[in-house]
């Protein structure tokens, strides 16, 4: 399984690194905030 796609030099201090599931990471996290947000609305209310 490969999950790196690409990895570009920007410049000498900077990387720019593309994850083949990079899609399915952003909607993980995603949906963690929410899940964490939700925890501290019901501990507050």
């Amino acid at each position: 399984m490969q999950l790196i796609r690409s990895i570009r030099v920007m410049g000498k201090d900077e990387l720019h690194i593309e994850f083949n599931y990079q899609d399915e990471y952003q909607k993980a996290v995603s949906l963690a905030e929410q899940i964490a947000v939700q925890g501290k609305e019901r501990k507050v209310g």
